[in-house]
């Protein structure tokens, strides 16, 4: 087969997977997210960057493979596994592969159990198909010997298409936003402008610094050479960025701060399911504040963290927003914790898992936390399923607080994470229904009663602390919503709920009744916690 052969199969494998891709990225914004504003496929676009990428993979390839042959195979095979791990994320979190997911292997071998259980049997029975077929294949391929002048020519092209490639065509603005990027120009183009931006991210990060980075618009070739020093100062950078005035007021009123930040967390009965909700009751001193106005598909809990705490957007972050942690674990950054670290409150965060996990030993440093306690430095709390029992933690929570200190107190929760369990003995019907009248299927049911029952215990345990506390405010949000087809089914808004308690309910700023539409940013959840 000749090296002509062999870059029209790469490239008709790579341009097909490519838009197979970017339309399940379409058909998922259509139906989920219910939006007028489609965002269109940009066939053209995609055709000539994926004649491009296959001529630079392949010359590439063709340098250091023995055989045309080969070269071709493996280029092929690269290309199925990138999409085939795209799919497999797509399946779980609802977003396609970002470049920010090299940072998580070390994650997954941290806590593999979160990560490789939601991988259904049928993926792996497909990957280890593929990898036979991919070592039979090499096997019966003919070896044959490429010229080492060739090799070198090969390289040299591969080299110069690449720079051209960087300085021509990776220019598309991405929006930040992994499904609408791959819905317009395919997962694997908005990932390769992705890595282009980290690079000059980080570039710009250590000439300039972050709070510069923060402050400018775009970021790219022109904004690296251009900008001087003192173009923005680090005042111009506490006004528009601290959250010491615009994210929650405290005053001598409240003793204790408690910030909860409550795995999953979402309202059953909002969504149409209020057989399975087992969340406050009617009467809870906890009252619905709004919903909050951040990601809500799953596993990004880092992302509603970090935006809590530090009051800054998608369009600030820019490339760090898929993961804000690779920004905050190498650099102090405002937040809430400084805030209150200047009011003179002790500033603890408290996480049931791992502190090597997403850093955050590092992380909750640089943003302002006293101290960090981790899975690794309290007790053996009681587990509820496979993690520590929410309840068992508020209960924890309630020791360390000192009658002789102010304190804020950030808890992250961990027993409602997924997965959940979708096996049963009970007899149900092949199509359940919720409120709404949509159907969801057994597995979705199955999740959903499992699901709730850890709900109920965050909220048993969050009640029982709000009993015991004196001159103390509550509030509790969800990271995001969780990852259950039913869930993304409701006819709702698809926005994960907030509660706050308070002893002063006559507080104006807390409404007593249930408010399911009001959207509220992070920067502005101060508004409600004002006395």
């Amino acid at each position: 087969m000749s090296i002509f052969y062999c870059s029209i199969l790469t490239f008709i494998c790579l341009l097909i997977l490519n838009c197979i891709s970017a339309v399940i990225c379409q058909n998922f914004i259509k139906n989920t997210y219910r939006t007028k504003k489609l965002y269109s496929f940009n066939l053209g676009l995609v055709i000539f960057n994926t004649f491009i990428i296959n001529i630079i993979c392949t010359l590439f390839l063709l340098s250091i493979m023995p055989s045309y042959e080969i070269a071709c195979i493996i280029t092929i095979v690269c290309y199925f596994v990138f999409f085939i791990i795209s799919y497999l994320k797509f399946l779980v979190l609802k977003e396609p592969i970002v470049y920010s997911d090299f940072a998580l292997i070390k994650e997954m071998f941290i806590s593999p159990r979160l990560y490789f259980a939601y991988v259904p049997i049928f993926a792996w029975i497909f990957i280890a198909f593929l990898i036979l077929v991919f070592f039979y294949i090499l096997y019966r391929l003919p070896f044959s010997y490429i010229d080492f002048y060739d090799r070198l020519i090969y390289l040299l092209f591969s080299i110069v298409l690449l720079i051209i490639t960087n300085k021509f065509l990776l220019n598309k603005k991405l929006s930040y936003n992994s499904l609408i990027d791959g819905a317009s120009i395919s997962p694997l183009f908005a990932f390769c402008i992705q890595l282009k931006e980290f690079f000059y991210a980080k570039r710009f990060i250590k000439k300039y610094g972050v709070e510069q980075y923060l402050n400018l618009d775009v970021i790219n070739e022109n904004s690296l050479k251009n900008l001087k020093q003192n173009n923005i100062s680090n005042k111009d950078y506490e006004d528009k960025n601290q959250t010491l005035n615009n994210l929650f007021t405290a005053n001598n009123k409240f003793k204790n701060v408690i910030l909860v930040q409550g795995e999953s967390f979402c309202n059953l009965t909002r969504l149409g399911f209020s057989k399975y909700a087992r969340d406050f009751s009617k009467d809870s001193k906890f009252k619905h504040l709004g919903l909050l106005d951040i990601d809500y598909l799953g596993a990004y809990t880092m992302r509603s963290e970090f935006s809590v705490l530090t009051g800054l957007t998608r369009e600030k972050l820019k490339i760090f927003s898929y993961d804000p942690y690779l920004l905050a674990r190498n650099y102090k950054l405002n937040s809430l914790a400084n805030f209150y670290r200047e009011q003179g409150y002790k500033t603890i965060c408290i996480h049931a898992n791992s502190k090597k996990f997403f850093a955050r030993d590092r992380v909750l440093h640089n943003l302002g936390f006293d101290c960090f306690i981790a899975k690794e430095n309290m007790p053996n709390l009681c587990k509820n399923g496979h993690n520590v029992s929410d309840f068992e933690l508020f209960k924890y929570v309630k020791t360390l607080l000192n009658n002789d200190e102010k304190m804020f107190i950030f808890v992250i929760t961990m027993e409602a994470h997924g997965p959940w369990s979708c096996n049963g003995d009970e007899i149900i019907k092949d199509n359940l229904v919720n409120d709404d009248l949509i159907k969801i299927d057994k597995k979705s049911h199955f999740k959903l009663k499992d699901y709730s029952t850890h709900i109920h215990s965050m909220c048993m345990g969050l009640e029982y602390l709000s009993n015991n506390l004196e001159n103390s405010c509550i509030l509790m949000y969800g990271d995001h919503l969780p990852s259950i087809n039913g869930v993304l089914k409701s006819k709702a808004l698809l926005k994960p709920d907030i509660y706050v308690y308070k002893e002063d309910l006559k507080d104006s700023s807390v409404n007593s009744e249930h408010n399911f539409t009001t959207l509220v940013t992070p920067s502005s959840l101060n508004l409600n916690l004002k006395v």
